[in-house]
């Protein structure tokens, strides 16, 4: 689970991409694996 505000948008690199929508001070947890969300 992401935890930090993204969005999808082209990228120059991979046709798409997923970028943050704020700054990320350095050692942010911004994701977190959480099993209940987990599908597959």
């Amino acid at each position: 689970m992401l935890l930090v505000p993204v969005r999808l948008a082209p990228s120059p690199i991979h046709g798409l991409g997923v970028f943050t929508q704020v700054a990320i001070a350095r050692g942010t947890e911004v994701w977190r694996f959480m099993p209940t969300c987990a599908r597959g």
